[in-house]
């Protein structure tokens, strides 16, 4: 199987995702919207025929936890592609980041001399920063996670980041918070009864903070980090609005039935002493993106004050600070 070469590096961006799930296959249609070339994966062959059958989306199959080789075409479009997405978690029971144990190698080759590999995304999670008590964390804070998915999590961010150390792949890494989105809300919630709520809901009704991002500003957020690599940056996807899953479904609530939400109190020092499951509590913000733009998240690369500014940065944030210390 031969690489492309510069033949290739003229023609339209072609996009890669490992895992069209939730937030893989709303990137994939938003770039198919812009004429974008579009392939990825799926778990099964009979997913991979529907993903192409219904979104016109071009899919192999890739188990990740069964370690499935990629076909030799899907190798082929994965050299050819501009920029390459992976959402696919650590393998079940494992340290193990499948994608890189499968085509690792593959991944070098995309950006060696005769790739064409622009940009190389990485989805990871606000797990990986573990219990801070409910203080907050950004993306300088330390990653405290010792066990379970956050560990492993902490694990593959390395793994992906020795790709751009040692091989130059333009790796970024995207830590999401608590992914939403249509068919995957707090209003789908409110319409389930308690006793169908999922383990991970249950838990998480447990949680005083989750911070949250939708799957749209997640899609637009990478899209912005596409048009201004920063090989080797890591950015956490938030909204700076953690809030425990209660004040969540009482706003719900509020939408559906046109009543005032009842009033959620926060926990008291009395609450935090009661027994109940240990849980890492954090409050997650960025300080690369701004959400509050109407039509995409700008990076802005957020700083706080008496840190030094991206070269060439000159957002108000950056004005702002340096007023601040002169």
């Amino acid at each position: 199987m031969g690489i492309p070469g510069n033949e290739t590096k003229n023609t339209a961006p072609r996009l890669f995702v490992f895992g069209l799930g939730f937030t893989g296959k709303g990137l994939a249609k938003l770039t198919l919207e812009r004429g974008w070339q579009v392939a990825g994966t799926c778990r099964s062959p009979e997913s991979s025929r529907k993903m192409f059958q219904y979104e016109g989306i071009q899919a192999f199959p890739f188990d990740p936890n069964r370690a499935t080789a990629l076909s030799a075409q899907a190798v082929d479009i994965l050299h050819s592609s501009t920029h390459i997405l992976s959402c696919v978690p650590p393998a079940d029971g494992t340290n193990t980041d499948p994608v890189l144990a499968t085509v690792g190698s593959e991944l070098q080759n995309c950006a060696s001399v005769l790739g064409v590999a622009k940009w190389v995304g990485y989805l990871s999670s606000t797990g990986v920063y573990g219990d801070w008590q409910g203080d907050w964390v950004d993306e300088e804070s330390e990653l405290r996670a010792t066990q379970g998915k956050g560990y492993a999590r902490i694990l593959a961010e390395a793994a992906w980041k020795e790709l751009w150390v040692d091989h130059k792949v333009p790796v970024h890494t995207f830590r999401l918070g608590g992914i939403y989105g249509p068919g995957r809300s707090a209003l789908n919630a409110v319409a389930l009864q308690p006793d169908m709520a999922s383990g991970n809901q249950r838990r998480r009704a447990m949680q005083r903070f989750t911070s949250r991002c939708h799957v749209y500003d997640i899609c637009q957020a990478l899209m912005a980090s596409m048009e201004r690599p920063r090989p080797g940056a890591v950015y956490n996807v938030v909204d700076d609005d953690p809030a425990s899953r209660a004040v969540v479904i009482a706003y719900a609530e509020q939408l559906i039935t046109g009543r005032p939400a009842a009033e959620t109190p926060e926990p008291s020092s009395t609450d935090a002493a009661m027994p109940r499951p240990h849980l890492e509590e954090k409050r997650a913000t960025t300080f690369a993106f701004n959400f509050k733009t109407v039509d995409r998240p700008e990076i802005v690369q957020k700083q706080r004050p008496g840190h030094p500014p991206a070269p060439g940065c000159d957002c108000a944030v950056h004005k702002a600070n340096a007023e601040r210390e002169a």
